[in-house]
Parts: C-alpha cells; sequence; structure tokens
C-alpha cells in the first residue's frame, strides 16, 4: 500500500504483478513487482503516459520547460521551493520567467503530477511510485 501511495490503478498492476509471479504476497516480492513497474521494459502500468501527456497536452512552449521541472524535482532528495525549482529549469532554459514556473507549477498541481507544503512552501511529486518512474527514466 505505502510504495503505491494507496492509487488504485498502480496497487491492481502490483497485485497482477504478484498473481502472474505466482510468489506469496511478502514484502519483498511486492517490491519485485514495484520495481517491474517502473523499471519493466515493457511498461506494464503506462508510466510513460505521465511523461508523453505533458507533450501531448502542454503548450509547445511549455513542455520542454514542465519536463526540466519535473526531472529537477525528481532528481532532488526532498521537495523544492519555487526559487529552486526556477534556478534549476534556468540551466536548459535560460529564459525562463519566475513567472512562467509559477503557472507551470500550478498546472502541474491541477494535473496531479506535484503537491504544494504550505508549511516548507515547497513542491513535491504527488505520488511516490510516478517520481520513482521519472527518476528512473529521465533524471
Amino acid at each position: 500500500f505505502e510504495s503505491t501511495d494507496g492509487f488504485p490503478y498502480f496497487i491492481h498492476h502490483v497485485v497482477d504483478g504478484l498473481a502472474m509471479t505466482g510468489k506469496a504476497p511478502d514484502r519483498g516480492a511486492v517490491d519485485e513487482a514495484v520495481r517491474r513497474l517502473v523499471a519493466g521494459n515493457h511498461d506494464p502500468a503506462h508510466m510513460r503516459y505521465f511523461e508523453s501527456r505533458i507533450t501531448t497536452y502542454y503548450a509547445e512552449t511549455d513542455a520542454p520547460v514542465a519536463l526540466s521541472m519535473l526531472d529537477a524535482i525528481a532528481a532532488a532528495d526532498a521537495p523544492l521551493t519555487l526559487s529552486a525549482i526556477a534556478n534549476l529549469a534556468r540551466h536548459q532554459h535560460d529564459d525562463v520567467k519566475d513567472e512562467k514556473v509559477r503557472e507551470l507549477l500550478g498546472l502541474l498541481r491541477r494535473d496531479q503530477y506535484l503537491e504544494f507544503d504550505e508549511p516548507t512552501r515547497s513542491y513535491g511529486f504527488r505520488w511516490r511510485l510516478v517520481r520513482r518512474w521519472w527518476r528512473s527514466n529521465r533524471s
């Protein structure tokens, strides 16, 4: 439950992966099923969708910046503030303004990629499994 954040779609795929192995659902088998979701060659849970939907639905000029922001957040060991995200995004897009980063952070929150922690004023992935996939496949 913990490794999927209770997200039914991911739980379904973990259980499906366990059923395919025929192993007892102990912690090691669950960890292996989650690892296959993240690093499996066939992308059984269609995790790549989280990446491709940005290039499909975000504006052509916004998509590369949003992807860079998600790359930076995924690679970080802790959630990042707006200023840290903006600075990291500028490593690849030197002309991006703070207001554009703020706008994209809002969009990424509404699209369930990110969540905002008000006490620390920082942004992190909403779903640990998506962050883990992102970190493994893009960062």
